[in-house]
Order: structure tokens, then sequence, then C-alpha cells
């Protein structure tokens, strides 16, 4: 009988550890629960690309990226269908005669463009209106360039409003 009172304070103990066990696990599960009613991310995959990846514009459907890089003079391409493996896909020269530097990307509602805000080069001593140009990208391998815009000096951040025929471009003028 002596026993007895060390196995019952034995396990009063357990049943003490166990039930703050369970307190702190539920405790846990209850902010990782809150976590993720606010949203998380998880990185899914690195891809490494080919300049500097600036301003990242996805279509609406969620399948491609359109990044800028502005030293090479392109866009680049990212085919993200399968998140886990991202495509590269082919750069589109975005300049004109080999000039510009594009400053922002953004695509359509309907998915079928992206307009780019192109600076020209400009410095102090030269300044030079940019461009908004407008590419079809309905085929995402094969951008081609449908319209070019003469804007002010120094083109840089651009948004759009509307959708068809009335689609408009707001663009930020950096040096006027």
């Amino acid at each position: 009988m002596s026993h007895t009172p060390k196995l019952l304070t034995l396990a009063a103990a357990l049943v003490a550890a166990f039930s703050w066990g369970t307190a702190a696990l539920a405790q846990q599960a209850t902010v990782a629960a809150q976590a993720s009613s606010k949203g998380s991310f998880a990185m899914v995959a690195h891809l490494a690309v080919d300049g500097v990846a600036e301003i990242v514009a996805a279509t609406p459907n969620g399948q491609t990226l359109f990044y800028t890089s502005a030293d090479a003079g392109v866009l680049g391409v990212v085919d993200i269908t399968n998140p886990s493996r991202p495509l590269l896909l082919p750069r589109v020269d975005v300049r004109i005669n080999g000039v510009g530097e594009p400053t922002s990307v953004a695509i359509s509602p309907d998915g079928r463009y992206a307009v780019v805000a192109l600076r020209m080069d400009d410095d102090v001593h030269h300044a030079r209106r940019g461009f908004v140009r407008v590419f079809d990208i309905s085929n995402p391998r094969n951008a081609k360039p449908v319209k070019d815009i003469t804007v002010g000096i120094g083109p840089d951040s651009l948004a759009l409003h509307g959708s068809g025929k009335t689609l408009r471009a707001v663009v930020a003028i950096e040096d006027e």
C-alpha cells in the first residue's frame, strides 16, 4: 500500500502534464487557424531569370507573368500553368529602334494586352518623351506590338482602367 500514494502522485502529474499539453496544443491550433484565415504565402518554386525582374504583372487567369527588365530593354515572360515548374518563355524586346527601358507593365482585364511604360534613355541634359507601348499577348510565346502612344518625359508607373475599347492607361511621369 505504500506504493499507492506514489502511483497516484505520478498519475496526477501525468494528467496535469497532459492537460497542460492539450491546452497548449489547442492554443497553437487556434493561432494557426487564425493565421490561415488571414491568408499566407509559401514559395512553391524559384526561377532564375536573365536580367533583373523589376515590375511584375499577371494575366487575369493567373497562368502567365510578365516582368520588366529595364537594363535589357525587355519584358520577361513566365508560364506558371504549373506553379511548381515555372517555364521561361521568349522575352519581348520592347525597345523602339534599339532604344528604351521598360519601367512598368500592366495587363488588360481581358488578358489580351500588355501595356508597357517605356522610358527613352533620357537624362538631365537630353530630355526625351517616352511611350506607352501596347502588345498583343493573346499568344504569350509571340507577343506583337500593336500601338505606340507618345507620353511625357520619363514615364514610370502605369495602371489600367476599363476594358475593351474604353481601356485607359494612367501614367505617372517622373521627370516633368
